[in-house]
């Protein structure tokens, strides 16, 4: 797969590290609990 010209599937294990601390994610569907806060769903699935 290619990101911004490069190929991330070719990447050792170090610069897939490195490149994985540049990359976020925007979820289409939240699936939030709603009786939880914000916070607090985003701490459940670290949390138990």
């Amino acid at each position: 797969m290619v990101v911004d010209g490069q190929d991330v599937t070719a990447l050792g294990r170090r610069a897939a590290a490195s490149y994985r601390r540049t990359v976020g994610f925007v979820f289409q569907r939240f699936h939030l609990l709603p009786g939880l806060s914000a916070l607090d769903n985003v701490l459940a699935p670290c949390c138990p």
